[in-house]
């Protein structure tokens, strides 16, 4: 069974470990789902000093984030198959590295622009059974949103089915390869905490999905998350497919 992290900045970095761990004990009531996991880390970013306050270390600066996050899960689970791909999504990766994607794969994207999430809902909706669980956040808020197919059916919507919005976005942004990401950091400031809450929420609603019926149609694929203080406490958007 193949897990995949696509991004190993701040929230794949905070959202790997508690994988790992789920994945290599897990619970009874899911033991017998994960049957020969192999975890998939891919990012094609390295390690920079203005990321220290969120993820890494300083002993990690220049190295590439994938690797160095997989070393991490490998000296703390030396059980757990993990494979890496130091490099960004893209049509040329697939087509180099086609091993990671197959039938039945549960990806948590933790990338930070909808052109990538878009790329990869289009590439996932040629399979007929996996789960991709997707996270985002700003500097003290964030959602967790969640899409599942089994036997060729959706048992909920794609995430840009339900945020059309996202497809629009995507016309005016860009690859991470095609970015400054010390520019992006002073404008798009985030906090550990948010980056922390959302891979948090991820992990509850991917396993939340675990803990139903493989056939089952799920009555939500979102959680928001928010840290200010002043919001909302966290509410399951409930779904219907349309």
């Amino acid at each position: 069974m193949n897990f995949a992290i696509l991004g190993a900045g701040g929230i794949g970095y905070h959202l790997a470990e508690d994988l790992a761990r789920l994945i290599c004990y897990p619970p009874a009531v899911v033991k017998d789902r994960f049957k020969d996991p192999v975890l998939w880390i891919i990012d094609g970013d390295e390690v920079e000093d203005h990321n220290l306050g969120r993820q890494h270390g300083a002993a990690s600066v220049g190295r590439n984030k994938a690797e160095v996050l997989a070393d991490f899960i490998r000296g703390v689970f030396p059980q757990l198959q993990v494979r890496t791909v130091p490099l960004y999504l893209s049509d040329k990766l697939l087509s180099e590295h086609r091993e990671w994607l197959k039938e039945g794969i549960t990806i948590f994207g933790c990338v930070d622009n909808n052109t990538t999430r878009c790329f990869v809902e289009d590439r996932l909706d040629r399979f007929d059974d996996f789960t991709w669980v997707d996270g985002g956040n700003d500097e003290d808020s964030g959602q967790a949103m969640a899409w599942r197919r089994t036997e060729g059916v959706d048992r909920c919507p794609a995430i840009t089915r339900r945020n059309p919005e996202m497809r629009q976005e995507s016309t005016g942004d860009t690859f991470p390869d095609q970015v400054d990401c010390s520019q992006e950091w002073v404008t798009q400031p985030q906090l550990a905490l948010a980056n922390r809450a959302v891979s948090t929420a991820m992990l509850q609603l991917w396993f939340s999905h675990m803990l139903t019926k493989p056939n089952d149609m799920m009555t939500y694929n979102a959680i928001p998350v928010s840290i200010d203080g002043r919001s909302e406490p966290q509410v399951q958007r409930d779904l219907q497919l349309i």
